[in-house]
């Protein structure tokens, strides 16, 4: 109900369906989550904090969607290493969720200007399988970022090569006469 009120822009039905199911399921980290996510775009840190310690006490200190929002946190509360910290910890793994926390922790350093340490976060990534599309257009954009377009062009041919003549980074074919 209240992602459903959220996305009808209903705030405050949001925020109570949250608190609700928060009371009801306080083992189910989801609502608090939301709920620390609606205090952060209000620029509440410690409202948002607050929320996530409490998803913690009920759903594990150690649950990954919940130390993802603490690092989001952390980052937007100007705790950049430590945000950085908490999202190379949830990147070592085999899981897919691994793969899009290391897609993440390679973007929040490409913003930060540390693209050496972002090419590398995204080689990692390629090197264990080389089609992984995502990785291959954030290492484009870091490539871009970085002034070495000439590699940022060869990842672009390998992307037309993966994702075929459909995509959106490859040039439209001409029209049939």
């Amino acid at each position: 109900l209240g992602l459903a009120a959220d996305k009808s822009h209903k705030g405050q039905l949001a925020i109570e369906s949250w608190r609700h199911a928060t009371e009801i399921c306080p083992e189910y980290p989801y609502p608090f989550i939301s709920l620390a996510l609606q205090a952060l775009q209000s620029g509440n840190f410690g409202t948002a904090e607050k929320w996530l310690f409490a998803a913690q006490q009920g759903a594990g200190a150690q649950h990954p969607d919940v130390q993802r929002a603490l690092a989001h946190v952390s980052i937007r509360k100007g705790e950049v290493q430590a945000g950085l910290a908490i999202l190379d910890q949830l990147s070592s793994g085999d899981s897919c969720d691994a793969k899009l926390d290391t897609l993440l922790l390679a973007r929040q350093l490409a913003r930060l200007g540390q693209t050496d340490q972002a090419k590398s976060a995204l080689l990692e990534l390629i090197n264990e399988q080389c089609d992984y599309v995502p990785a291959l257009h954030e290492l484009k954009a870091v490539w871009q970022q970085a002034g070495q377009l000439d590699r940022a062009s060869r990842v672009e041919q390998v992307l037309r090569l993966t994702e075929g003549p459909s995509s959106p980074s490859a040039p439209n074919p001409a029209p049939l006469a």
